[in-house]
């Protein structure tokens, strides 16, 4: 193996539903807060709401056609594809599978669930790079794709922001098509279960601190990550244009940012949990895709992720002279940010499957 070949991503997709749900309509419903905790303190304001025939799968297909468009090749071309999630519609069955089969004709692509906490995203992500860099596959899909929304229990601080959607990134080789280049990964682990989700389990639950008003886990432990990776690879807080964390709400990546010596500046274009909610195991990927819209060559990112109960991920993104021309003008995040229909609360509650009928 050469080991100066360059690996990075060559496309990139994300998907949004177009539904969602102000914060005031399960406000009005359950009254378990103040408004103004929620948008003022919180920076909460809406979240998405899946429609009933939308899961975890129907999403990452959707990312992933978006990304090979972009890319101008199809499954034919791809080694890997790894999804990310820890909402999986199946306990005992490869949803990797049935996305590949959905994309393409390519019997012999490697696939596999990654399936554990919100930071499986970005550990599809580093399973794609190690393959494209051990030369195993010449590109790979990650994916990152959580429906947290149906996942929430009706009534919870959680039901605020729990939200879906999904987010592809194709990692290659091809030094002609990289439009950024993905740098070595850093995690920070520990058994630290603010929330979890048992075996037959729908909702998942909190570990005695919600993740949402106290981020206890994530700032530990991308606090951790994120200072050990600076100091490992020379790193100052200045030398990055942008930065991705993951935002279970609007106000933790603010906070976050501010502890770790980063700017408003630097941070504020990748929160788009206040307008969106929490996407879980793609929250760091969509944020990700919705700074690479907007990106010029030689921009540095760093994204680090967290997963409850499973740690987190930190790696430095650098943007290459590609991304001037690749072709990102149509479904970009903002464009999908847009394009919504807001729902009452019972209709989101229908949608969800909250609300079953008697058979």
């Amino acid at each position: 193996m050469n080991d100066k070949r360059k690996v990075g991503i060559v496309s990139y997709g994300a998907y949004i539903p177009q539904f969602r749900m102000l914060v005031e309509e399960p406000l009005r419903v359950w009254d378990n807060t103040f408004l103004t905790v929620l948008k003022e303190q919180l920076l909460i304001s809406e979240r998405v709401v899946l429609s009933p025939d939308e899961d975890t799968v129907t999403m990452a297909v959707e990312a992933s056609k978006q990304a090979m468009q972009r890319w101008g090749h199809g499954l034919e071309e791809v080694g890997g594809l790894y999804l990310g999630t820890c909402t999986n519609p199946y306990s005992s069955r490869h949803s990797s599978t049935i996305i590949a089969e959905a994309l393409g004709e390519n019997p012999s692509v490697d696939c596999m669930d990654v399936q554990f906490s919100t930071r499986s995203g970005t550990a599809a992500l580093r399973v794609a790079q190690a393959m494209v860099t051990s030369e195993a596959a010449r590109n790979a899909i990650a994916l990152g794709s959580d429906t947290m929304n149906r996942h929430t229990a009706p009534g919870t601080l959680q039901e605020y922001t729990a939200s879906a959607a999904a987010a592809a990134l194709i990692v290659g080789d091809n030094p002609d098509e990289i439009i950024a280049e993905l740098g070595p990964f850093l995690s920070v682990v520990s058994d630290l279960s603010d929330m979890f989700r048992l075996e037959g389990d729908r909702y998942i639950s909190s570990g005695g601190s919600s993740a949402l008003d106290s981020g206890l886990g994530l700032y530990n432990h991308i606090s951790q990550a994120v200072s050990q990776y600076l100091k490992k690879y020379d790193y100052k807080p200045q030398d990055f244009q942008s930065v991705v964390f993951q935002q279970p709400s609007g106000v933790l990546p603010v906070v976050l940012a501010k502890r770790l010596g980063f700017s408003a500046e630097q941070v504020m274009p990748g929160v788009i949990s206040y307008k969106l909610g929490d996407f879980g195991s793609a929250s760091t990927m969509v944020s990700l895709a919705s700074i690479l819209d907007k990106a010029s060559p030689n921009q540095k990112i760093l994204v680090a992720s967290y997963g409850f109960g499973a740690g987190a991920d930190v790696t430095a993104i650098t943007v290459t002279e590609n991304i001037s021309r690749f072709p990102r003008q149509s479904l970009t995040v903002e464009q999908q940010i847009q394009n919504k229909v807001q729902l009452d609360y019972a209709t989101a509650m229908k949608y969800e499957s909250k609300f079953m009928k008697k058979a």
